[in-house]
């Protein structure tokens, strides 16, 4: 229900960045790593940051590197505080271990 919730949120988010006569679109790369024991745990952070409108999962390594196209700050934003990623390591029963990757910081 949660991501149903943030699904329902974030279409309304891009219809108003669409629409508006001054686009509100600044596309965007961010990264993040987050440390989960279960496979299962990562596709499906994946899978909802893509389910999201706004905001595409590009890659995830095997360390837990997640690249992420936002559409703009917002997107970027939201993505970054982590609760998603809170809530699947909770789902999971995973320690929260999250950090965020600045541009031009080492991976």
């Amino acid at each position: 229900l949660w991501l149903l919730n943030e699904v329902r949120k974030a279409n309304i988010d891009v219809v108003k960045a669409v629409v508006r006569s001054e686009m509100e679109i600044n596309p965007q790369l961010s990264k993040f790593r987050i440390k989960f024991d279960n496979p299962m745990a990562y596709t499906t952070l994946a899978n909802s940051i893509t389910l999201t409108p706004g905001t595409v999962t590009l890659n995830v390594t095997e360390d837990g590197l997640f690249e992420v196209h936002a559409l703009n700050d917002g997107f970027a934003a939201g993505l970054l505080e982590g609760g998603m990623q809170e809530k699947i390591a909770e789902l999971f029963g995973e320690p929260f271990i999250y950090e965020v990757i600045e541009e031009g910081e080492e991976q």
